[in-house]
């Protein structure tokens, strides 16, 4: 693995579980969903002097120094529409007509909540038919960890195993363990040098990254991991990073940490990762809590977040191969959020939840269109929740949607997300989400008040194709000619 070193571092049998439709929320009554499976359901400080006694530091600023410049009021047909992001127009949530996406209100009917069905005919080995890309989703229990684990990093490597790290366990603690998935089971991976919660992982060179967190490391160590040999320290962000930031692989093979920062400072911008030759770049908005996501083409885009005023924005921008800034993209006004979570699928990214400025959990998703320049949106989720993670499932643009109150799956053909189940032994936050070849795994995590061990992996695979419609009925007359 190529590693790179600054003067600051130191170098050291599944069950099958049936989807059917299951009780959301008290106000939801519409069934229960049959599981044929058996599954069962405080951080360090950073070193050195007290985070109020430092000053926040400088990093996050745009490397050409400006963003491009937002389109003047005088300029188009409706200033009043000119949001902060540089939008001037709106657009609804075409689920139900309400423009901020948000939970129905006081006396408001909810929109009907739309579900992966059972469909024994085309899904035999009891899996839910996804209707509009003709696909099976089913459920199936994972090997368990060894210790239960929440905001544990999670990575799936280029060989195909599966590789997690760190994470705190029922304590709050932060942990040194590694663990990888191979064969079916969880073995010991090389222990960290140090333990960290919270942290990043991102596959480089046969091996990992882990990037950020806290516990033993400050905010901003990063670590090497080589499956079949050490964990070490490998260097140093340029600025700390504990908590609402991610790290992404471009297509050109570049590291990006976005946004984050310490505990009670302002968020900070991008840096990009590699040798101590290479000067870390400081580029892209300032902004915590935020979605983010590689798209096919291999740029990485960011939307939503906290930005350095303590506003939630929608300020999409991206970062494309081979280029050294961001570039702002205009989004829709109304659309501000954070906390939500992005995923590619098919020829773009698709984002969904997170809060709006006043805290309420949002069912809004999005998708940009590259052809029209603009972003659309599509049917947003069916329960409102922030916090969770997508994940592309499948090959035909699908997109698997993880959280505390419903796991669902946005469908491309349909436009729209549907509703795989409920069933609390499944629900977690701040679990391992990794998309594996043939499905995504889901490991670790919180739910119903404990820190849990076990998991699941979710497949989507090809249904059957329909049957026959039966032939037409003949008349009389025509069978006697016969």
């Amino acid at each position: 693995m190529k590693r790179w070193i600054d003067e600051r571092s130191e170098v050291r049998g599944p069950v099958r579980v049936a989807v059917a439709r299951s009780r959301l929320w008290p106000w939801l009554a519409v069934g229960l969903v049959g599981l044929g499976g058996c599954i069962d359901v405080p951080s360090r400080p950073m070193e050195g002097e007290a985070a109020g006694d430092l000053d926040p530091p400088d990093v996050g600023v745009v490397s050409d120094g400006a963003l491009p410049e937002q389109p003047d009021p005088e300029d188009i047909d409706d200033p009043e529409a000119l949001v902060r992001d540089g939008a001037v127009e709106g657009v609804a949530d075409v689920r139900d007509g309400r423009p901020d996406g948000a939970a129905a209100g006081p006396g408001e009917q909810p929109p009907p909540v739309r579900f992966a069905t059972p469909d024994p005919a085309r899904c035999p080995d009891g899996g839910a038919l996804v209707p509009g890309v003709e696909q099976c989703l089913s459920i199936e229990s994972a090997p368990e960890l060894p210790a239960p684990r929440s905001r544990i990093a999670g990575v799936a490597l280029p060989d195909g195993r599966v590789l997690v790290a760190g994470g705190a366990g029922p304590d709050g603690g932060p942990h040194a363990e590694t663990w990888i998935l191979e064969d079916g089971a969880w073995v010991d991976g090389p222990p960290l040098p140090v333990a960290v919660a919270g942290a990043r992982a991102v596959a480089v060179d046969g091996g990992a990254w882990l990037v950020g967190g806290r516990g033993e490391a400050r905010g901003a160590t990063v670590l090497a991991v080589e499956p079949d040999g050490d964990a070490m320290r490998v260097g140093e962000l340029a600025a700390p990073r504990e908590s609402g930031f991610s790290v992404h692989r471009l297509g050109d093979g570049r590291v990006v940490a976005v946004g984050g920062g310490r505990e009670g400072f302002p968020p900070v911008g991008a840096e990009l990762l590699g040798p101590v030759a290479e000067a870390p770049g400081r580029l892209g908005l300032p902004r915590r809590s935020h979605a983010a996501a590689v798209a096919p083409d291999g740029s990485l885009w960011v939307i939503g977040g906290v930005d350095e005023d303590g506003l939630v924005r929608f300020a999409p921008e991206v970062l494309a191969p081979d280029e050294p800034v961001w570039r702002s993209v205009p989004g829709p006004a109304g659309w501000s959020m954070a906390r939500g979570a992005a995923a590619a699928s098919g020829a773009t990214v698709l984002f969904a939840g997170g809060v709006d400025p006043e805290g309420r959990s949002l069912r809004r998703a999005g998708t940009y269109d590259p052809d029209e320049g603009h972003w659309v949106a599509v049917g947003g989720l069916n329960l409102p929740q922030s916090d969770l993670a997508l994940a592309p499932i499948g090959d035909g643009g699908a997109v698997l949607a993880v959280g505390a109150a419903a796991i669902e799956v946005y469908d491309p053909v349909d436009g729209g997300f549907f509703v795989v189940t409920d069933a609390s032994p499944l629900l977690r936050g701040e679990a391992a989400v990794v998309a594996v070849d043939g499905g995504v795994l889901v490991v670790g995590g919180t739910g119903a008040g404990r820190v849990l061990s076990r998991g699941f992996m979710v497949r989507l695979e090809p249904a059957l194709p329909p049957a026959d419609d039966p032939p037409p009925e003949e008349e009389d007359g025509e069978a006697a000619d016969r």
